[in-house]
C-alpha cells in the first residue's frame, strides 16, 4: 500500500493549469545578421548570390535573374528534405517483443560520421498504421490457455500466482511503474459442511432434491431456509410480477418465485421479488436465452451458473469505503443485500418443476427453450399449488484481493489517466469471462510500450489495470475506486473495459457513456473486420444495427464491468467487443465450460485470434485518440440527445401533469441551458489558439465535468452510491422520474405531488448544474431561467 500512495502522490505534483496562472510567452522575432545571411554575400550591403565571379554581373544587373537560381535551390532543398523525412518515417518498422526493443534514436552520427536526425513524435495517423497487423495472436493464445490452467478463485494463494504472473508480464514490457493494490474484502463460498439444498415437496408427502451442483451458489444470498407454493415469473422484472399478480389476481406474498437468467441482474431479480412479498428465489438458465459452440446445445442441460446478488458492487459490508488493511471504519452491511435466499439451479431441474407446475399457460413472450415441457404460472390454490422447500447455508470468509497497476506516464499531462481494465479472478478456466480480457491488455500494453520507443508520445497516462474480486460484484475495482476517488474525479478522463471481448464473432457490441460515441465512431471506421479486405468494423455494425450510437448508453447493465466507474464515479467508459447474437447471451460465461474450445465453436466464421486482434487494435487507437491529440475528444453534444429522449418521454404525461398544477417547463428549460452551454463551449474552442496550453487545459476541464455533472449532488454515496441521472439506480435518477410519472394517477394523493415536485427539482437542479460546470467561469454563468 505505501507504493500505491507514493505512486499516487507523486502522479499529483503534476502541474494543472488555469487561465488565472497562464501568461502569455513572449514570441522573440529575430533578425539575421546582415553580414552572414546563408547563401548569399553582401557587397556593399547589397545581397548577391554566391555562383561564378562571371555570373555576378548578370545577377546584379537584374533582380529577375536573381531570384531563378535561388527558387530553384530552394525547391531542391524542400525535396531533398521531405525524402530524407519520409524515408526515415518509412523505416520505422516495429519489432516483434518488448525483449527486441531499442531505444528511440536521438540525434547522433553513424558510423561515417554523418548526422543522424530524430524525426519526431509519429502522428496519429502514422501510429495507427503502426498497429496494422502489429497484434500478436498466439501470443495473446498461449497466455489465455496457461491462464486458465491456473486455479485463480478469488483471493485464493493460487489467485496470487496470477496476479504475480501479470505483474511480470507488464514488468516486461517496460513501463513507467507496475505496483499492487491490496485490499481485505468480505465474500462468500457455500459450507462445504452443509450444502445448500432445494426440494420439490410434489406430489404431496414426496420430496425431489433439485441441487445438482454442490459448488452453485449466489454470493451474498443471506444464509436461510423457505418453504412456499412456487410460480414462475418469467426473467423477474417489475413488470413480470405486475403480470403475474393480475392473472392470479392476489398478491405474492409467501411464495418462491423461479425466474429465468438474463435480462436484468440477479441481484435485481432478487430485489424484485423481495419486494413483491416472496420468501424465496429460484434462478435457471433457459436454453432459448443462450447460444453456444455450432452444432451443440445452447448449453449443457445440467449446467448451473454461478453469480452474486447483492445490489450494487464492491464489498457490501463497506459501502462507500475503500477496503484496505486496518481501516478504520467499522463493517456496515450494504443495503443492496437481500434479505431473501437465493440459489442457482440447472435447466434440467428446471424443467422437472415445469413438469409439476399448474394453472394457466403463460404468454408466448415467457415461453422457454426446455424440451417436452409446457410453461405455467403455477397456481396458489390447492389441489394444483406446488410446494417447495430451500435452505442456504452460505458463510462469510476474509480474502486478500490484489489489484495489478501498470503506468505508462504521459509527457506534456500525466496527471490525466486513460485507464484498461480486465478481470483477473474466476471459478473456472474462463477463458472468455476473464482471460481472454487479461490476454488483450497485456498485449496492448505490449504494442503501445513498443510504439514509446519509436517516437509515441502519450501526451496523457495510460493505466492498466488488473482485478482481482470480479467474480463477486468488481470487488476490485471498486475497491480501488472507493480508495481514489477524490483524485480520480480530477484526474481520470476515461476507463476502457476489456471484460469479455470475444464471445462470438457475429456482431460487435458497445456500450458506455454518449461521450465516447464519436471516438468510437472514428476509431471503429478504421479498423477492418476480421477475414475481410475492406469491411470496416464499423460499417458491419451499422449494417446489424444501425441505431448502435444512440442507443450504446441503454446497453449499460448493474453487471456489467464499466458500471462502477460510470454510475458511481462518473468517469466516462466504454466497453466493446464482438458476440454471436445480441438477443441471447454466451451460454458458456460464469460456468465450468467457458473453454478455449468452447470459444473456438463460438468463432469458426472469422476465427478466436483474428477476431481477439481486431478487438485489440479498436482499443489501442481508442487509447490513441484520447491521448495523442491536445483537445479531448470527448463530445458533450451527444449527451443532449440521451437526455432528451428521457425529456420526450416525460412530456407525454403533460396534460395529465397540468390537472394537477404540475409542469415539466423547468425540466425543459434546464435541458436547452445544457445544450446552450455545450454550443458555446464549441464555439469557444473553434476560436482558440490551440497552442495555448492553458486554453487547452480550460477546454478538457470543462469537458470533463459533463459525466461527473450528471452524479446527483443531492444522493449521498453512501446511501446512494448508483447516483449518476442516467446510468443509476434509485429515486434520484431519469428512470426514476418516469417510473413515478407513469404511475401518476388522475387523482394523485398528497404525497404522491409532493415526490413528483421534489423529483422534478432535483432534476432541474442537477441539470442547471451540470450546465454552469460546463460554462467556464463564475461570471459566464446564467443565474435566471
Amino acid at each position: 500500500m505505501a507504493s500505491v500512495g507514493a505512486w499516487f502522490s507523486q502522479t499529483m505534483k503534476g502541474r494543472t493549469y488555469s487561465r488565472f496562472e497562464a501568461e502569455a510567452q513572449p514570441v522573440e522575432l529575430q533578425q539575421a545578421d546582415e553580414e552572414a545571411v546563408d547563401g548569399e554575400d553582401y557587397v556593399d550591403g547589397m545581397p548577391t548570390v554566391r555562383g561564378h565571379p562571371s555570373d555576378r554581373g548578370r545577377c546584379m544587373c537584374s533582380s529577375n535573374f536573381l531570384w531563378l537560381p535561388i527558387t530553384a535551390g530552394l525547391c531542391i532543398f524542400s525535396i531533398a528534405f521531405l525524402s530524407g523525412y519520409l524515408i526515415s518515417r518509412a523505416g520505422r518498422a516495429l519489432p516483434g517483443g518488448c525483449d527486441e526493443l531499442a531505444s528511440s534514436p536521438d540525434p547522433s552520427e553513424d558510423e561515417d560520421g554523418h548526422l543522424e536526425v530524430d524525426p519526431g513524435p509519429l502522428t496519429l495517423p502514422e501510429l495507427r498504421k503502426s498497429l496494422e497487423n502489429s497484434f500478436d495472436g498466439k501470443r495473446m493464445r498461449e497466455f489465455m490457455l496457461k491462464l486458465s490452467t491456473m486455479k485463480r478463485t478469488t483471493g485464493s494463494p493460487e489467485s496470487s500466482l496470477a496476479a504475480q504472473m501479470v505483474f511480470d508480464q507488464l514488468q516486461l514490457c517496460s513501463l513507467s511503474s507496475v505496483i499492487t493494490d491490496v485490499h481485505q474484502v468480505s465474500i462468500q463460498e457455500p459450507d462445504r459442511n452443509h450444502p445448500n439444498v432445494v426440494q420439490l415437496l410434489h406430489p404431496p408427502g414426496s420430496v425431489k432434491d433439485l441441487v445438482e451442483d454442490s459448488d452453485a451458489f449466489f454470493a451474498y444470498s443471506p444464509s436461510r431456509n423457505a418453504t412456499g407454493v412456487l410460480v414462475y415469473v418469467n426473467y423477474g422484472r417489475l413488470e413480470d410480477f405486475e403480470l403475474l399478480r393480475t392473472k392470479l389476481g392476489s398478491q405474492l406474498n409467501g411464495t418462491i418465485v423461479l425466474l429465468r437468467a438474463g435480462n436484468i441482474s440477479n441481484a435485481e431479480k432478487v430485489a424484485n421479488a423481495e419486494t413483491n412479498g416472496c420468501v424465496g428465489v429460484l434462478v435457471y438458465p433457459d436454453p432459448a436465452d443462450f447460444y453456444g459452440p455450432m452444432d451443440m446445445p445452447p448449453l449443457p442441460l445440467n449446467q448451473t451458473f454461478r453469480g452474486h446478488v447483492h445490489y450494487g458492487y464492491g464489498d457490501p459490508y463497506t459501502p462507500g469505503f475503500p477496503s484496505f488493511n486496518n481501516t478504520p471504519f467499522p463493517p456496515v452491511p450494504s443495503s443492496g443485500l437481500p434479505g431473501i435466499p437465493a440459489q442457482p439451479i440447472s435447466g434440467q431441474a428446471a424443467q422437472t418443476i415445469f413438469r409439476n407446475l399448474k394453472g394457466e399457460l403463460v404468454p408466448s413472450t415467457w415461453q422457454g427453450g426446455l424440451r417436452d415441457v409446457d410453461y405455467h404460472f403455477g397456481s396458489l390454490l390447492s389441489p394444483m399449488a406446488v410446494h417447495l422447500h430451500m435452505s442456504v447455508t452460505n458463510r462469510d470468509i476474509r480474502k486478500t484481493l490484489h489489484n495489478i497497476i501498470g503506468v505508462l506516464q504521459g509527457h506534456s499531462e500525466p496527471d490525466r489517466y486513460v485507464m484498461f481494465g480486465a478481470q483477473r479472478d474466476a471459478s473456472g478456466p474462463a477463458i472468455a469471462e476473464s482471460a481472454s480480457g487479461t490476454a488483450l491488455m497485456l498485449e496492448i500494453a505490449r504494442i503501445l510500450t513498443n510504439l514509446t520507443k519509436h517516437g509515441f508520445q502519450p501526451r496523457r497516462s495510460i493505466i492498466f489495470l488488473s482485478w482481482d474480486g470480479g467474480e463477486f460484484g468488481s470487488v476490485g475495482a471498486t475497491e480501488w475506486l472507493e480508495g481514489y476517488l477524490s483524485l480520480l474525479h480530477q484526474k481520470a478522463v476515461s476507463y476502457i473495459s476489456l471484460d469479455n471481448p470475444v464471445t462470438g464473432d457475429e456482431v460487435f457490441s458497445v456500450q458506455g457513456s454518449p461521450l465516447l460515441a464519436d471516438v468510437m465512431h472514428s476509431v471503429l471506421h478504421q479498423v477492418l473486420t476480421p477475414g475481410t479486405l475492406t469491411q470496416t468494423v464499423l460499417q458491419h455494425l451499422v449494417n446489424h444495427y444501425p441505431e448502435w450510437r444512440t442507443t450504446m448508453y441503454k446497453q449499460v447493465s448493474m453487471q456489467s464491468s464499466l458500471y462502477p466507474f460510470l454510475a458511481y464515479a462518473g468517469i466516462p467508459s466504454v466497453g466493446f467487443g464482438y458476440v454471436q447474437e445480441r438477443e441471447r447471451q454466451y451460454g458458456r460465461l460464469h460456468s465450468p465450460q467457458d473453454t478455449w474450445e468452447a470459444l473456438n465453436g463460438v468463432t469458426e466464421t472469422r476465427g478466436a485470434v483474428p477476431t481477439m486482434c481486431a478487438v485489440a487494435e479498436v482499443a489501442a487507437l481508442l487509447a490513441l485518440h484520447l491521448t495523442v491529440p491536445k483537445a479531448l475528444p470527448l463530445k458533450a453534444r451527444e449527451y443532449g440527445s440521451t437526455l432528451g429522449d428521457y425529456v420526450q418521454t416525460a412530456a407525454q404525461y403533460t396534460a395529465k401533469l397540468r390537472a394537477s398544477g404540475i409542469t415539466l417547463q423547468w425540466v425543459h428549460s434546464s435541458l436547452g441551458d445544457y445544450t446552450r452551454a455545450v454550443e458555446t463551449l464549441e464555439q469557444q474552442w473553434q476560436q482558440s489558439d490551440f497552442n495555448n496550453e492553458a486554453i487547452v487545459r480550460s477546454y478538457n476541464n470543462r469537458l470533463l465535468q459533463v459525466e461527473k455533472g450528471l452524479l446527483s449532488p443531492f444522493a449521498s454515496p453512501l446511501l446512494s452510491p448508483s447516483r449518476h441521472l442516467v446510468f443509476g439506480q434509485g429515486e434520484f435518477t431519469l428512470s426514476y422520474l418516469l417510473q413515478l410519472l407513469s404511475q401518476f394517477s388522475e387523482t394523485p394523493k398528497a404525497w404522491e405531488l409532493a415526490a413528483l415536485r421534489r423529483h422534478l427539482a432535483l432534476t432541474t437542479w442537477t441539470l442547471r448544474e451540470l450546465s454552469n460546470s460546463i460554462s467556464g467561469d463564475l461570471w459566464d454563468m446564467n443565474s435566471s431561467f
